[in-house]
């Protein structure tokens, strides 16, 4: 629940209580802004309606601003008066439902140009202050529309080539377009424009990449084959192996032979003549 008004809004509600009264005697003379006129509004509903504005405003009073912002929806559904639009703007404010408050302020001002000229000063006064507050979402999509609804509250069908007043904070989109769908989620800051994406056609799935070639071999340099052995080593050769035995067994032969057959010489004596 928001904080109690200023004197400044305190005021502007104590008008909008006062506007009631005017209204209750507007309510069942006002046309129906529509583009197929529905039946005007019969006893019962008028009655009830007037009821739920005292209702209102009595709620207003007491500060419990959320039921006043019920029981104003529901006279203006019941009665659809352009003039019960700036009571519920004001209950809308007091609730920090700036997009809404906004939204039927600018109806007001539009549609009820007989009110008296102190409550269209005020909702303009609050208008400009409104501003400041909002969000303008502009929705850029492959598709001209779908079905929306923004934080779980539905919008119906609607076309992406107006933007929307939405109130600042994160917030949680779906739409839908046959049988596609989108859900984002983004923050809006107040005052600030913001433009968001939906992206309802698929982006095909990416060509897997083929694997590089082997880069070519350099000039001069033969490639080696898995078929070709690598050469074996000469100590890995048997023939290497008898070759060492038998030339071993050779030079031992040869040193057996010159150590059994050598003779003992004596020295020459020199004192001996010769023949």
């Amino acid at each position: 629940m928001p904080d109690a008004p200023t004197s400044k809004s305190a005021r502007t509600l104590c008008g909008a209580s006062l506007l009631v009264a005017l209204l209750l005697g507007h309510i069942g003379h006002v046309g129906i802004a529509a583009a197929d006129p529905a039946p005007p509004p019969n006893e019962a509903a008028r009655a009830q309606a007037r009821a739920l504005m005292q209702e209102g405003a009595r709620q207003m009073e007491d500060r419990q601003y959320d039921r006043a912002v019920e029981s104003f929806t529901e006279a203006h559904r019941l009665v659809p008066s352009p003039k019960v639009l700036f009571n519920l703007g004001i209950a809308y404010l007091s609730v920090a439902r700036y997009a809404d408050a906004l939204q039927a302020l600018e109806g007001f001002l539009k549609e009820a140009t007989d009110a008296p000229a102190a409550s269209q000063d005020t909702a303009r006064r609050h208008i400009a202050d409104l501003r400041a507050k909002v969000v303008t979402l502009e929705l850029k999509s492959d598709r001209p529309g779908a079905e929306l609804s923004l934080d779980g509250r539905s919008y119906g069908a609607v076309t992406f080539d107006h933007p929307l007043v939405i109130d600042p904070g994160v917030h949680a989109l779906h739409a839908q377009a046959g049988a596609d769908q989108v859900d984002q989620t983004f923050t809006a800051e107040a005052g600030q424009p913001l433009t968001v994406t939906l992206t309802f056609t698929p982006a095909p799935p990416p060509i897997a990449a083929l694997p590089a070639a082997a880069p070519p071999p350099e000039a001069g340099v033969a490639m080696a084959t898995s078929a070709t052995p690598a050469p074996r080593s000469l100590v890995r050769r048997p023939w290497f192996w008898m070759a060492v035995g038998g030339t071993a067994a050779a030079v031992v032969a040869v040193i057996l032979v010159v150590t059994l057959s050598h003779t003992d010489y004596p020295a020459v004596d020199a004192r001996v003549a010769g023949p």
